[in-house]
């Protein structure tokens, strides 16, 4: 794991301050060299109610290293000579893409609190509950799944009226910028969906009798899941068995869906 380490040393001089010749960093025992610095620039001035406010701004040449930057500064004032210094020590990180990718697999996955109407999202966001009799209701990730990331929901709960009830897919659709139907079906855009044993792609049939083992087939105790593979493949789980690609050519960003309907009443999330 490759990470580009910078570590800054800022003096920033405030309105008692000596100009730069009269109070150099070698003078006033503050080290360091103009290679690499971020500069940052405090004035105070009145605000437009005629309050004093300190404002400030920071640039730093950023050439030649991602964009993927944590920044760290640590604040310590001195006196020199009887003029007042402000210092800021730090250090910049760069998290490679590799990197940003293992926190995020260390956020595990669990479902956005934007549910449907029918549903609850419940166990600290692992389960989802049906709660209107014999309805739809239906859920979505916090966050986009990664590449090869399993999305595996374990099969709880039914009624015992009948053999219907679960369906799993994606959606290039966020929680946050649309209203979460209780039927995934009834999407017209940037969703798949396993329903029974079908293939479905923006509410048509994309692929019929897609699997050996239709959804229907799936008993409580059991587990469902899906995936998109780096290559941008599409593919279904059964009890952790990969079912082989069922789609292809899928969006990077993609979000996992779950949904319970006539007798099924509760899913829960698992690791794999």
């Amino acid at each position: 794991m490759e990470r580009l380490i910078l570590f800054l040393l800022i003096t920033i001089f405030t309105s008692h301050s000596l100009n730069r010749s009269e109070a150099s960093q070698a003078n006033c025992g503050i080290d360091g060299t103009d290679n690499d610095l971020l500069s940052l620039s405090i004035t105070n001035r009145r605000n437009e109610s005629g309050e004093w406010v300190t404002w400030f701004s920071a640039s730093k040449n950023t050439s030649g290293v991602t964009n993927n930057l944590d920044v760290v500064l640590v604040r310590s004032s001195s006196t020199c000579r009887g003029n007042n210094f402000m210092g800021i020590r730090g250090s910049i990180k760069d998290t490679s893409t590799k990197d940003r990718d293992i926190m995020t697999k260390m956020d595990k996955l669990f479902f956005h609190k934007k549910c449907s109407n029918n549903a609850v999202v419940t166990n600290n966001g692992r389960t989802l509950l049906n709660i209107v009799k014999d309805a739809d209701a239906s859920a979505i990730t916090h966050r986009p799944l990664l590449d090869d990331e399993v999305f595996t929901v374990r099969f709880d709960k039914r009624e015992n009226k009948s053999h219907l009830g679960l369906a799993i897919g994606i959606t290039t659709h966020s929680p946050d910028d649309f209203d979460f139907p209780n039927n995934l079906y009834t999407l017209k855009s940037g969703t798949w969906m396993f329903y029974h044993a079908n293939l479905y792609h923006n509410s048509a049939v994309l692929v019929p009798n897609i699997l050996k083992t239709p959804l229907n087939d799936v008993k409580i105790g059991q587990t469902i899941g899906v995936m998109k593979s780096k290559y941008g493949t599409l593919h279904f789980f059964i009890d952790g068995v990969d079912q082989g690609p069922a789609a292809s050519k899928i969006p990077d960003t993609v979000y996992a869906v779950f949904q319970v309907y006539s007798d099924a009443t509760q899913g829960t999330i698992i690791e794999n």
